[in-house]
């Protein structure tokens, strides 16, 4: 998968979700999940955590492509720097 649509796309149609009960989990309208899976709208951030918690979806293949997009070991669901640092 190229974008972070087509990854979202891919997540909810493996879900056997519709773009309308894949909103509803969330809050959101449906028309606002089809903008974000063809690339017309991007994902809030707190979407996107969200959807790797929801998921069990690896952060960084959520946003990038990078890695699994299951959660394994040495994959987290999202990384943030410490506050000391």
């Amino acid at each position: 998968m190229n974008t972070i649509g087509e990854r979202i796309k891919e997540i909810r149609k493996d879900e056997h979700l519709t773009q309308v009960e894949f909103a509803q989990i969330f809050g959101l309208s449906h028309s606002h999940i089809s903008n974000i899976e063809n690339n017309r709208e991007n994902p809030s951030e707190t979407l996107l955590l969200f959807i790797c918690s929801k998921f069990n979806v690896c952060y960084d293949w959520l946003v990038d492509g990078t890695g699994t997009r299951k959660v394994m070991n040495g994959c987290l669901l999202y990384t943030s720097p410490s506050p000391r640092d």
